[in-house]
């Protein structure tokens, strides 16, 4: 760095008293095209539904015109539709199967914890004088 700079003292050589050494800052991380994609899509825009403005995000409006003019007679659109409504229905449904599966040290603790509710249950009915055997 030069004496003229602004930011060093030319006589001890360190910053002077609020001014930065890194003036411009750190670089900002360079975005990707999947990034600048879901950016856009999840951006909010106004839109008039039955007379009222809402707020939804890009994706919601793109998804309602596409089910829109596969409604209004869109072979094209309505194929697309179709398709897209099988694909999140099977990713749906994959995932409530798999939301029951847990890695084997959980399992283990899940299952103890039904096993101890089960037996404070179990205790209640025993000490219940009103519940007829």
């Amino acid at each position: 760095m030069s004496d003229t700079d602004g930011v060093r003292d030319p006589r001890t050589g360190r910053f002077r008293p609020n001014k930065s050494g890194n003036p411009r800052g750190r670089p900002r991380k360079a975005r990707s095209a999947d990034e600048a994609i879901l950016r856009a899509v999840h951006q909010p825009v106004v839109v008039t539904e039955g007379g009222r403005r809402r707020r939804r995000t890009k994706l919601e409006v793109a998804a309602a015109q596409i089910v829109n003019q596969g409604a209004s007679g869109n072979l094209s659109a309505g194929k697309t539709t179709f398709d897209l409504v099988r694909r999140a229905e099977e990713r749906q449904s994959q995932a409530l199967t798999a939301g029951g599966d847990l890695p084997p040290s959980d399992q283990e603790i899940a299952d103890q914890f039904v096993a101890k509710i089960r037996r404070m249950i179990e205790e209640e009915r025993d000490h219940d004088p009103t519940e007829t055997k």
